[in-house]
């Protein structure tokens, strides 16, 4: 619940897409 939420605020929208790929 709120995965994406929680990387976007970390990194921004472009990088936080990639990240989550990566990293999930």
């Amino acid at each position: 619940m709120g995965n994406g939420t929680k990387v976007s605020c970390y990194l921004p929208p472009a990088i936080s897409g990639q990240s989550v790929g990566k990293r999930f």
